[in-house]
Parts: structure tokens; sequence; C-alpha cells
């Protein structure tokens, strides 16, 4: 998909990873681009959002409830993950909300990614594919993905 829109990106493979930490001890060439996903739930709209936060960034749930205006925020369930991405734990990755059609889920990222390299999960865990935020964001909107960009330095809340 991204090579046929004339997407500039990179994929590295590398051994499964199944969370932020083990990926953060792999000899990856982006380190400044590293993203953590967490799958989150809104469970009184039974809406869900994907963060996309810096690897390392501590992401506090009640200050991105309030920045979302949602309901409290809890993790979604494997099972969830699976129904609604069509993804498995430890591949998470804002690319899986093109399984989504329902829209149920809005990609949430940290806005210091904006006009900048990223790199996610390509729907495995076995990988690393690096492109520009931008061109992420725009691949999401043409299926219809909304995305937000939110500030999730370690500021307080406002």
């Amino acid at each position: 998909m991204l090579n046929q829109r004339h997407i500039v990106h990179e994929i590295i493979a590398h051994a499964p990873v199944t969370t932020a930490r083990a990926a953060q001890s792999l000899a990856l060439p982006y380190p400044e681009a590293q993203a953590v996903n967490l799958f989150l739930k809104d469970g009184a709209k039974a809406h869900y959002f994907l963060v996309v936060a810096h690897a390392g960034t501590h992401v506090d749930l009640k200050c991105l409830r309030t920045a979302l205006h949602s309901a409290r925020l809890s993790f979604a369930k494997p099972q969830e993950l699976q129904e609604v991405l069509g993804l498995e734990p430890g591949a998470v990755t804002p690319l899986g909300t093109l399984a989504d059609t329902d829209h149920r889920t809005d990609v949430v990222i940290d806005q210091s990614f904006q006009h900048r390299l990223i790199g996610v999960h390509p729907c495995t865990n076995a990988a690393t594919l690096y492109l520009c935020t931008d061109d992420l964001v725009h691949v999401l909107a043409e299926h219809g993905v909304h995305t937000i960009f939110l500030d999730m330095s370690s500021k307080p809340c406002t």
C-alpha cells in the first residue's frame, strides 16, 4: 500500500518484541522515532483510542481523559484488540485502525511526532516501519480514521 502511494518508508525486521521495554533493547536505527502504542477504551461510549507516544513516555490516563473529553479510560482487553483492529497484543499499531471498518477507534499521536519520522509496527511485532508522521496520518485519513495530535509531555494536566 505504501509503495503504491509512493510513500517513502523503511522496514527493519527484528526479533519479535511484546513490550516497549523489549523494543528499546533492540539496536534500531532511529531511536528518537520509536513509538509506544496503547489501545484504550472509553467504557462509557464503547469507543477506542489508539495512543501513540514516544517510547519511554509516561502517558497519564487521567490527563488524556481530560484532553479527549472522554469518560474513564482503561486498557482494552486482548479480545477487543483482536475484534476491533485484528491485532495481537504486542503488535499494536495505528495501521491496525485500517481494519476498524466501523470507525470505533481514534488515533491520538503525541504532537512532538508531527512532521517528523515515526517508527511503528507494520501489524507485526517482528518489524518496525519508519515513515513520516504526515504520511501516516494521510493514509489513515484516506480510510476515514480520525487522528488527534496532543501534547503528551510530562507537564501537569490543565
